[in-house]
């Protein structure tokens, strides 16, 4: 292992300090160097500082999972939070998740603070289709609304009718539909989310905002009229993020992510998949029982989306027997074996959410600070299990909760009341101890620093600052001080010559940057989209069809029970149209269920050996890369003030990476003009997935018509003959109508009709941004040497002669230093990583 945690720690803290004292010195030079352009060493200045606070803000993205009640809220109030409670825990009665919440370490106060995002209409009508079955979902009209709404009714009553029976996963959907067919057409709504757009809300504000309302289990459906739009906010809430000085958070430079409940619905489901598809780690949560099939599939679904990066651990509570030995010896290798059954084999931690959300908030108490939304949470706690306590503040109801999960545990609870039993430092060692927090944090830490450090540390650390240093005030002091002991005509003609030279290779880079732009450009994306098409919608046929053919053979036999007719019963019942919704429901569903999954995996591993058309565009983009280096190394070569500038060439290695992902993580160092970054385009490239199909031509049409045919042929066949005989026909039906298709999915791949305008061409757009990248700050830099030489040239000639000692000075003394230290810095750095 390079480096371990401390000596991780260590290296990030010294290199925080080392760009504050740089920082600090550069702007002590610039109040000196009066005659260089302020905003320029200005800006460099911000840069480092803007370094400075990246090394302690979100570096790493970890995802929470679970199931629900499954623990993770609970634990985001622990890990992200510092004990807070913010992120919803639930009811315990119904089982749907609020909206995505994401928390961050902000080193800038003038950055801190909460961003909401709205869920689109989209995706309303989304969540309203996985209940509304019947037909298309339009919340845009008031046609659409009140069929949106007459449907909801009819579901109600269907549900009303037969509780026992009515789905479970429709039924935890059921009243978030019925509150966003209530309120979605309200203007009331878009009147608050403009206020809160103007006036962001607290973190406090936030904790009540996401959570359900009140009593929300007792209220709905018998209540459900009296629910407020203020109320129902929630609903239409897609993500929080909330960015503030965390210590838990800046120690492991963590954005800590509570995604949507997994199998809350396939809204939210799909959410999770592309928010754990971006992660670079992912923790599962389990509660404590045995892994049903959904925690297999879950599990497995993480594993392949997050291959290496996921820790996997057992909440310790459970209904029947809570404590630690039963877990830890019966529960867990039973899990375990499970797992390694279903070809997931797992390493398993045990961990108590609550007890780590508690080590939290006693951490904080015992600093002397309160939050009052963690006080009325633990007084609710002990008000609900009825426990004795012998003082009602924060204090004794975090002794009361402790002591009662450790006896539930029946361990650790000797520990804790020999320690006293009350809120000091040893309790709250053996709570920490026995909620395994610590534990995980620790191996989580390590995973961080074995796969980000280096890149934290050097490459977009102490690297950038380097470049900084130069290009911002080493070179520009160099050329100022060429400038001022020549002569005027002199300087002019060299400059002159340098901006016709530079002029040259601008032109030059155009020139060659139409290997990869134009109609060269077009085909590359072109060919990108058919290798997409081939590998992940195409080859996707034999899944979608096997799914939905089971699925819709269920179905078939379902209704076949309940109606007890035979034959062209469905026919008889719904109508030959309802048949070809239900098809088409599912077909749909699968579709986007399968396509995604490989989507996934293609775009995190893509790379040069597996893409034809990404090999052509690296290859095409090195050897553009070096031409323009050699050109510029001629031309600089001939002119002083451009070799000043430093070589605008980037590395020769930035196009030798394994993945699109590994190239986009070399080059987005800062804002260099990348258009989308590859977390970004994953989630932006699933989300079009989701509505591509079901709106290109004919597709379903053909399929549904052909099916539903199917579906009266066969109702009279067992459901396993049923399947196999529809799963043959669907998958010639599907390779035909893709293949019919085919024009139209690479054109919406490449040019899609959501806002967002993330496709596939971004791949493509990314590497011309980052060719053309440095060749801009070049120009930028020539520029202000170029207007820094000419006001020069406005003084006397011995105030030229001081002003060139002064540049010397500054130079020699102050700036090379600086860069000496940092370059020192990098020296050992890398040899303590080697090491």
């Amino acid at each position: 292992m390079p480096l371990n945690p401390t000596q991780y720690s260590e290296r990030r803290d010294t290199l925080a300090l080392l760009l504050r004292e740089t920082a600090d010195a550069l702007r002590s030079v610039s109040d000196e160097a009066q005659y260089i352009q302020p905003g320029l060493i200005q800006g460099h200045i911000t840069e480092l500082l803007a370094i400075r606070n990246k090394v302690f803000e979100d570096q790493f993205k970890l995802v929470l999972v679970a199931r629900f009640q499954g623990g993770k809220s609970t634990t985001f109030n622990a890990v992200a939070m510092g004990g807070r409670v913010i992120s919803p825990m639930g009811d315990g009665a119904i089982k749907c998740s609020a909206s995505l919440i994401a928390a961050r370490n902000c080193e800038d106060p003038a950055l801190r603070g909460v961003t909401l995002k709205w869920r689109t209409v989209g995706e309303l009508e989304h969540l309203c289709a996985d209940v509304l079955t019947s037909g298309p979902i339009d919340l845009t009209t008031p046609t659409g609304l009140a069929a949106a709404r007459a449907a909801f009714e009819a579901e109600f009553e269907l549900y009303q009718a037969s509780r026992d029976r009515y789905p479970a996963d429709k039924i935890e959907l059921l009243p978030i539909v019925d509150l966003i067919t209530r309120f979605v057409a309200d203007p009331a709504l878009g009147e608050m989310q403009q206020r809160l757009a103007a006036n962001p809300p607290s973190a406090a504000g936030v904790a009540k905002l996401v959570r359900f309302p009140d009593n929300f289990s007792m209220r709905w459906p018998n209540q459900a009229g009296g629910f407020t739009l203020e109320e129902s906010l929630f609903v239409f809430l897609g993500s929080t993020n909330l960015a503030d000085e965390s210590p838990s958070l800046k120690r492991l430079g963590l954005e800590v992510v509570d995604c949507p409940g997994l199998f809350a619905s396939r809204y939210d489901t799909s959410v999770a998949t592309a928010m754990i598809a971006t992660a670079n780690a992912v923790w599962y949560l389990l509660d404590g029982k045995a892994a049903g099939d959904g925690d297999l599939k879950a599990i497995a679904l993480c594993r392949q989306l997050a291959k290496n990066a996921l820790f996997v651990s057992v909440n310790l509570k459970a209904d029947i027997n809570p404590t630690r030995k039963h877990i830890t010896t019966k529960i867990m290798p039973h899990i375990e074996g499970q797992l390694a059954q279903a070809g997931v084999p797992v390493a398993l931690q045990p961990y108590h959410a609550l007890l780590a959300l508690l080590s939290q908030t006693g951490a904080r108490l015992l600093r002397g600070g309160e939050y009052a939304d963690s006080t009325t949470f633990m007084r609710q706690l002990v008000n609900d299990w009825s426990l004795e306590i012998d003082e009602p503040n924060a204090a004794g109801y975090w002794s009361a909760l402790c002591e009662h999960l450790l006896d539930r545990l029946k361990s650790g609870v000797q520990d804790f009341r020999a320690a006293g039993g009350q809120l000091n430092e040893q309790t709250l060692a053996i709570v920490e101890r026995e909620s395994g927090l610590t534990h995980i944090l620790g191996q989580l830490e390590q995973f961080v620093v074995s796969s980000r450090a280096h890149t934290i540390l050097i490459t977009r650390g102490v690297n950038e600052a380097i470049s900084a240093v130069e290009n911002g005030v080493e070179k520009p002091l160099a050329a100022l001080e060429a400038v001022a002991n020549q002569d005027e005509k002199t300087a002019y003609d060299k400059y002159d010559e340098a901006e016709k030279a530079l002029a040259r290779f601008e032109q030059v880079v155009q020139e060659q940057l139409e290997f990869i732009e134009g109609g060269q450009g077009r085909l590359l994306d072109e060919q990108l989209a058919e290798e997409f098409f081939e590998q992940n919608i195409l080859s996707a046929v034999p899944g979608i069809a096997s799914g939905s053919a089971d699925e819709i053979a269920n179905r078939i036999k379902t209704f076949r029970i309940i109606s007890g007719y035979t034959g062209e019963w469905i026919h008889n019942i719904f109508g030959q149209q309802t048949a070809k919704q239900i098809i088409q429901s599912i077909v749909q569903r699968r579709s986007t269920e399968v396509i995604r999954l490989r989507a996934v995996d293609w775009m995190k591993q893509l790379g040069p050996e597996k893409s034809q058309a990404l090999a052509t565009m690296f290859k095409q983009a090195d050897r553009i890369n070096n031409n323009l280096q050699e050109f510029w190394q001629v031309g600089a070569g001939k002119n002083d003030e451009l070799e000043k500038l430093g070589n605008p060439s980037l590395p020769v290695d930035v196009f030798e990476v394994s993945s699109f992902s590994s190239f986009v993580e070399n080059t987005l160092i800062k804002d260099i003009g990348i258009t989308v970054g590859i977390n970004a385009l994953i989630t932006g490239i699933l989300t079009a997935i989701a509505v591509l199909l079901p709106g290109i031509g004919t597709f379903f049409v053909a399929i549904t018509a052909t099916v539903s045919a199917l579906f009266l042929k066969y109702s009279g066949l067992t459901s396993t003959g049923t399947g196999e005989k529809i799963n043959i026909e669907l998958c010639k039906v599907l390779n035909t109508q893709l293949m019919v298709e085919r024009k139209n999915i690479i054109d919406r791949l490449l040019l899609p009709e959501a806002t967002s305008g993330i496709s596939l061409s971004n791949f493509r757009e990314n590497i011309v941004a980052t060719l053309n990248a440095p060749i801009k700050e070049t120009r930028i830099r020539f520029n202000a040497q170029r207007h820094d030489a000419e006001a020069l040239f406005q003084k006397a000639s011995s105030e030229r002669e001081k002003i060139a000692e002064d540049c010397r000075r500054l130079r020699e003394e102050r700036v090379v230093p600086l860069r000496l230290r940092l370059e020192a810095y990098r020296s050992e750095t890398e040899w303590a990583w080697r090491s």
